[in-house]
């Protein structure tokens, strides 16, 4: 359906520090402490086990309180001491390995995440303590402590300096540096196997680098297995992705939490096979999923890889669609990587390989639960009892539960589960909740259930008090079946899918932020839950100035620019600006609200709707049950409207203006 956007006025690189192992002093409790002390619950301790029986202490106070790892033979506990009293908060059997052993204690707010050599032995969920002394005893050796930091890090290869490229060519055009000339040193990846090349794109290699937008990437250039890393080893919980244009490379790949050249995670495309997330471990290699459906690569295909490797699971992309998914304890942290197994050598010249370009890392809060293996602390029981195990989550006593997991202030985000619910079950997910003030649910109803029998509803539990938001029949759809539903919160806007399809939608802002969870009873069960926060979204279709647009649409500053998709109309004291694009789905406007005063309204029209705004406040045509705000319209607000499935939803300077279905 196309939409054309109308404006109408009545007018007449963070960087982490890495420090250096500690000296040590000894302590009366036979530990012996690090200098550093921890102050943020964002870190990694690493550390050698040379033998069991060995312990290491985590935000330890002077008077004992903290955490203490505790390595026996074959067990790993985790203890926490408060008020001089200690108790478990976690058990697991150690994994079979060679001592000594590399052993990393990770801290992400209230998640722990211990590994020794390479494998996740124990985690746990606990915040009780934020500050302290890191101490060891009795067989853990070189501990160091790691402060992290989110993570930033973009490289589009362009290695030469910009007054150099530019030098000889401001005196002559024909004199400046060409792409094929340019002296380029490799500083930010490190070759693990075979040779790597930053050069520029075969079809560029005559242009002038001063007179192109990006002309460069990175080539793996030996016959064989090409592997380069970049990045710090430290990174864990983060998405990071590539564009790639494979030039006959028998396979390419993108790596994630990289240990050295036999160790390591990743996406891996071949030209004859399926996409395939993959474990290395000392060189062999694990297959963990394969993307359905597909086949080899299109040669000469520019193709954009990423990869999201957070909480033990892996997620691949192609070109944005989700492909494949796998979790594994292996690793829990590392650098990124690419790779390129080749039948020839490489040749920019010729086009034969491949060629990298365009890579970046992002930290990630996202957080995924397989109920594979419970881990302590992490879930809240509200009501009911839950077992969680074997990749399910159900109550105990097959009957009612609820429960939830997270932190208290995570805000405008997207929990998921697969729900599977028979016909006199019911299931659903848990957004915002603080507990005893109440929470936002989704509840999903068999078609002879006893909580909304036959519907999608969206409630508000106020103290323990349903209040229904609103509801769609769905009958017996849903009856005995498997599927993926999801429940958001931007702002007041909720939202729950079925499979990534819109079924019902409401407006609340009465609760900004809060814990995630699920509810199930009658037989109903739920399996992989994520918590995620949504990608920013992108901007591109800018509205310049009305008199920008009326002075420049005829000239070639006009149509050879954004201005140019801009229609500019003025008749009888209305100026119009009209969008050519066709769009589709969710959209943002945002502009500055002109001057109002005397009567004046400016008008956005979004397909069949339109907002219309004056000094004293916005109407939708067409909208229902409006939800007002108190957000004042002065002249020079960031006016946002924004189309969320059934609603438009109008702020000014971030405030509520209106929001009403439509």
């Amino acid at each position: 359906m196309k939409r054309a956007l109308a404006f109408s006025l009545l007018l007449a690189a963070p960087s982490v520090a890495v420090l250096p192992a500690s000296a040590q002093a000894p302590a009366a409790s036979g530990f012996q402490y690090l200098d550093d002390e921890v102050e943020d619950p964002g870190f990694d301790v690493t550390a050698k086990v040379t033998k069991f029986g060995s312990e290491l202490a985590l935000n330890q106070a002077a008077n004992g309180d903290g955490y203490v790892l505790r390595l026996s033979n074959g067990k790993a506990d985790l203890l926490k001491t408060a008020k001089g009293k200690t108790i478990t908060l976690a058990s697991a059997p150690i994994p079979k390995v060679a001592l000594p052993a590399p052993l990393v204690a990770q801290r992400r707010g209230p998640r722990w995440r211990f590994t020794i050599a390479g494998q996740t032995m124990l985690e746990a969920e606990d915040d009780t303590w934020t500050e302290g002394k890191i101490g060891t005893r009795n067989g853990i050796t070189e501990a160091r402590l790691q402060p992290v930091e989110p993570i930033a890090f973009d490289d589009d290869f362009m290695r030469v300096a910009s007054d150099v490229a530019i030098r000889d060519a401001l005196q002559n055009p024909r004199n400046g540096v060409k792409i094929r000339d340019a002296a380029l040193t490799e500083t930010i990846w490190t070759g693990l196997s075979g040779s790597w090349k930053t050069t520029g794109l075969t079809e560029n290699a005559e242009a002038q680098v001063a007179q192109s937008a990006n002309p460069f990437a990175f080539r793996p250039m030996a016959k064989g297995d090409n592997l380069s890393i970049a990045g710090r080893p430290f990174w864990s919980d983060y998405e990071t992705s590539v564009s790639v244009q494979p030039q006959g490379a028998r396979e390419i790949g993108l790596l994630c939490n990289v240990q050295d050249a036999k160790n390591y995670l990743g996406l891996f495309w071949s030209d004859s096979a399926a996409p395939e997330l993959r474990a290395v471990v000392d060189g062999k290699v694990r297959v963990l999923a394969r993307a359905a459906g597909m086949g080899g690569y299109e040669k000469d295909e520019w193709t954009k890889f990423k990869v999201v490797a957070a909480s033990g699971t892996l997620r691949a992309f192609i070109d944005d669609a989700e492909v494949a998914r796998a979790h594994t304890g292996l690793f829990g942290r590392g650098q990124i990587g690419l790779l390129a197994k080749m039948d020839t050598a490489g040749d920019d010249q010729k086009g034969v390989g491949a060629v990298f370009d365009d890579v970046s890392v992002r930290s990630l809060n996202d957080f995924f639960d397989p109920f594979q293996t419970p881990v302590a602390g992490r879930w809240t029981t509200v009501n009911g009892n839950f077992a969680f195990g074997n990749g399910v989550a159900k109550p105990a006593n097959n009957t009612s539960a609820s429960a939830v997991m997270g932190e208290a202030n995570w805000a405008d985000y997207v929990a998921a589960a697969q729900l599977s619910i028979p016909a006199g079950g019911a299931a659903g997910l848990i957004l915002n909740h603080k507990g005893g003030d109440g929470s936002y649910m989704l509840r999903v109803g068999g078609s002879k259930s006893t909580v909304a029998r036959g519907q999608a509803q969206l409630v508000q539990n106020v103290k323990g008090k349903i209040q229904v938001l609103t509801f769609v029949p769905i009958g017996a759809k849903f009856d005995g079946s498997n599927h993926v539903w999801t429940l958001s919160d931007e702002r007041g806007y909720l939202s729950a899918k079925c499979d990534g399809e819109l079924v019902v939608d409401a407006f609340n802002a009465d609760r900004k932020d809060g814990r995630a969870g699920i509810w199930v009873q009658n037989g109903a069960l739920a399996r992989s839950f994520s918590v995620e926060w949504p990608q920013t979204r992108p901007t591109w279709a800018k509205v310049p100035a009305l008199y920008e647009v009326e002075q420049q649409a005829e000239t070639m500053g006009g149509w050879s620019t954004s201005r140019g998709f801009w229609i500019a109309q003025k008749q009888d004291g209305v100026s119009t600006l009209e969008h050519k694009g066709r769009f589709w789905g969710d959209e943002t406007l945002r502009f500055p609200l002109p001057d109002l005063a005397g009567g004046k309204t400016a008008t956005v029209s979004l397909g069949k709707v339109s907002v219309s705004l004056d000094a004293t406040g916005a109407k939708v045509s067409g909208g229902t049950k409006p939800a007002a705000g108190k957000a004042d319209l002065k002249t020079g607000a960031k006016v946002e409207i924004a189309q969320r499935g059934n609603f438009i939803i109008v702020r000014a300077d971030d405030a509520l203006v209106v929001a009403a279905r439509v």
